[in-house]
């Protein structure tokens, strides 16, 4: 894993990484426990993390999961409301999900880099725009 540190905002998919403890995911663990990256996510990532749990491991599991998350206080937790017309704009701009959007238009407003767990086929004829819309890099765990 290439060396991270400082502020990043995480995209559903890592944050799915984290609960099921991949090696990407206790590496971050890792990283965030010695205060090497600072997390920040949304609340759509905790709503997507809650029902990707939930198939696995029910409903009750999956709310235990995420409450963990958030009452850990490593995660820095933004409200979508703070940042709804950067995610308009991306939107607008460029085919992909309001997901995707929430994850770069987040880093856009906090100027950190974002990181997703796959490179999303969307972004496959887009990356260098959407890098340089966000203004900063947009990592991925796996290629």
């Amino acid at each position: 894993m290439k060396l991270l540190k400082g502020d990043m905002v995480f995209d559903t998919s890592v944050l799915i990484e984290i609960i099921g403890g991949t090696d990407f995911g206790v590496k971050l663990i890792e990283l965030i426990y010695r205060e090497k990256i600072v997390p920040h996510i949304t609340g759509l990532n905790l709503i997507e993390a809650l029902y990707v749990v939930c198939r696995k491991q029910g409903f009750e599991n999956s709310l235990n999961i995420i409450d963990a998350i958030v009452d850990s206080g490593y995660f820095n937790i933004h409200c979508i409301s703070e940042i709804r017309n950067i995610i308009g704009e991306c939107k607008c701009k460029y085919p992909i999900s309001v997901a995707d959007c929430t994850t770069l238009s987040l880093a856009k407003h906090l100027n950190c880099p974002a990181m997703f767990s796959r490179f999303e086929k969307e972004f496959r004829n887009i990356i260098e725009e959407l890098s340089e819309w966000v203004g900063k890099e947009i990592i991925f765990l796996r290629r």
